[in-house]
C-alpha cells in the first residue's frame, strides 16, 4: 500500500478543493483570500498602498490578456511573474497546508510547494482563455485589526456567459 505523508495528503485535498473551485468559474470562489505583499503603515496608508497593489496587478494582469500571443513558454514565464510579484508564495503555501506544515520535514516543505505552485500554474494557463471578456471592479476596502486589509471586487464578464463572481484580496 502507497503510504502518503499528511502533507501529500493535505495537498490532494487542498488542490482538488482549488480545482473544483477555479474549474468551475475560472475565478476564485466568493471569500477567496489571495495574499498579497503590502508595506506595514498606518491604517489609512495601508488601504491607499493595498488598493494600489491589487489596481496594479490587474492592471497588468489586464495587459497579460490583451499582449498575450499564445506562445505557451512565454504566458507561462509572465504568469510566473505575476505570481512572483504579487502574492506571497511562502504565506499560501504555508497556510494552506496549516498544521501540518510544523510538522513536515524540510524536503516535504520543499516538494510541497513546488506542487503547489506547479498545479496553481498549470490551472491558471489551462483556464486563460476563459478570462475573456472578464472586467474586474474594485470594491470596499476594509482594515482587518493593524495588520491585514481586505480589498473586495467583482469580476464581471462583459460577455454574459457567467455569473459575476466577488473576491477578497487580503494583502498584508
Amino acid at each position: 500500500m502507497l503510504r502518503r505523508s499528511p502533507l501529500k495528503t493535505m495537498l490532494v485535498t487542498i488542490l482538488g478543493t482549488m480545482l473544483v473551485t477555479m474549474l468551475g468559474s475560472a475565478l476564485p470562489s466568493s471569500g477567496f483570500f489571495g495574499l498579497i505583499g503590502v508595506s506595514q503603515a498606518a491604517a489609512n496608508t495601508q488601504q491607499v498602498a493595498a488598493a494600489e497593489l491589487v489596481d496594479t496587478m490587474m492592471l497588468d494582469l489586464e495587459k497579460l490578456r490583451a499582449t498575450d500571443t499564445g506562445d505557451e513558454i512565454q504566458r507561462r514565464e509572465r504568469i510566473l511573474n505575476i505570481l512572483d510579484t504579487y502574492f506571497d508564495m511562502d504565506a499560501v503555501t504555508r497556510i494552506s497546508v496549516g498544521q501540518y506544515w510544523r510538522v513536515a520535514t524540510d524536503e516535504e516543505k520543499t516538494e510541497y510547494a513546488e506542487l503547489l505552485r506547479e498545479v496553481l500554474l498549470r490551472t491558471i494557463l489551462n483556464n486563460f482563455d476563459q478570462l475573456k471578456g472578464l472586467v474586474y471592479t474594485a470594491g470596499d476596502i476594509n482594515s482587518l485589526g493593524k495588520k491585514f486589509v481586505v480589498v473586495s471586487g467583482v469580476f464581471s464578464d462583459t460577455l454574459g456567459d457567467r455569473p459575476n463572481v466577488r473576491v477578497n484580496w487580503r494583502a498584508v
